[in-house]
Order: structure tokens, then C-alpha cells, then sequence
């Protein structure tokens, strides 16, 4: 009895370690299989790269439109420079007429 109690003991002992090993087995299973669902979540290498080259090109876009339009206000602007000094320039004509009348 005594050596089928220490096989018995012994065959216990094995089976512990067996169990212990197949739990960090399963455990390493399922943090694989959570890093993998994660990893297959995110978008891979050539979509995230023809994604960002889209949106560069539109950035680029952007920059060339508003080059238009500062182009365009800037044009804009002088032409009302132009405008207001015609009209100050008209307004003083007058005057200026009137200072030669008067010599």
C-alpha cells in the first residue's frame, strides 16, 4: 500500500506539473491571440502609406489654392490702393485749380 501511495504521490506531483505547464500554455495562447486581434485591428503597411500620400497630395492642393487666393487678395488690394489714391488725387484737383485761379 505504502509503494502505491508514493506512486500514487508521485504520479499526482506530475500531474500538477503537467497541469501547471498546460495552463501558461493556455495563457500564452490568449495573450497571443489578443495581441493578434490587435495587430489585425490596424490598417497595414501599403494602406496606411497610400493613405498618407492621398492626404499629402491634398495638402499640397490646399497650399497651391490658398497661393491663388493670396495672390488674387493681393492683387485686390493694390488695385484698391490704386483706387483710393485716384480719388484722393481727384479730390485735391480741385482745390488745386482754384489755388492757380486765384494767382
Amino acid at each position: 500500500i505504502n509503494a502505491e501511495y508514493m506512486g500514487t504521490d508521485k504520479a499526482i506531483a506530475a500531474l500538477k506539473e503537467q497541469l501547471q505547464a498546460e495552463r501558461m500554455a493556455r495563457q500564452h495562447r490568449e495573450e497571443y491571440d489578443s495581441i493578434a486581434g490587435t495587430i489585425l485591428s490596424h490598417k497595414d503597411c501599403d494602406t496606411l502609406k497610400a493613405e498618407i500620400d492621398k492626404l499629402e497630395k491634398e495638402i499640397e492642393s490646399e497650399r497651391q489654392e490658398k497661393a491663388k487666393h493670396d495672390r488674387v487678395l493681393d492683387l485686390r488690394s493694390k488695385q484698391f490702393r490704386l483706387l483710393i489714391t485716384t480719388i484722393e488725387d481727384l479730390e485735391s484737383e480741385p482745390s488745386d485749380v482754384r489755388v492757380a485761379m486765384e494767382e
